[in-house]
């Protein structure tokens, strides 16, 4: 007797991490500011190097957006990427504890920042939970980066001018690096989620 099938439904599963959808009514706030700043699509596109029809599935709800991208766009804007879902969630409910967590289904990563809004630090602490198989964008930021492994390996990838470093931190290891070589995390487990907290010098968000 053959075996009854799962329905697929597209959506990220519960038991592969924490990652349930995108950030609620995060296009539509992108739109409205973009609107209220009086910029066609073509003109955010060009200055953040994003492309015009991506920017339109965003903003109409089709399309998630990398870390990466997010944090260019807000500082097109010249708003913290933290004040930013701090708006969207006082518009729903009120409350402000969105502007700690961001979602990318698309990479499989969702940020978790634990340093309070108004802390007045330069340091910014972040636990960061990889789904099986993720890959991040490349980074570039300035100042030092320290990495620690909490669950599962991380890969780390920093590319110079000799090519590509690959650094693979298992638990409970750990690695320090300048921030403004280009590098991009990877989960090399296929069926692991991964955690792993990272202190930056540079406050972006």
């Amino acid at each position: 007797m053959a075996k009854a099938q799962k329905k697929k439904t597209g959506k990220p599963e519960a038991d592969s991490g924490t990652l349930l959808g995108m950030q609620p009514d995060l296009g539509r706030r992108l739109r409205d500011l973009r609107e209220a700043s009086g910029l066609a699509l073509h003109e955010v596109a060009d200055q953040t190097g994003v492309s015009k029809s991506f920017l339109s599935l965003v903003e109409v709800g089709r399309s998630d957006l990398s870390v990466n991208r997010f944090m260019r766009i807000c500082e097109f804007y010249g708003v913290k990427p933290s004040a930013f879902l701090r708006g969207a969630s006082e518009d729903t409910d009120g409350a402000s504890s969105d502007s700690d967590h961001f979602l990318s289904p698309a990479e499989g990563s969702e940020l978790v920042m634990l340093r309070p809004p108004d802390a007045g630090s330069a340091l910014l602490p972040v636990m960061t939970i990889y789904k099986p198989g993720a890959v991040t964008e490349t980074f570039q930021h300035a100042g030092d980066e320290f990495v620690f492994v909490v669950e599962g390996r991380i890969r780390l990838v920093i590319s110079g001018d000799s090519g590509e470093v690959s650094i693979l931190l298992k638990e409970r290891e750990s690695h320090y690096f300048n921030g403004e070589s280009a590098h991009r995390f990877e989960n090399p487990d296929k069926r692991r989620k991964a955690i792993k907290l990272s202190v930056q010098s540079e406050d972006r968000w």
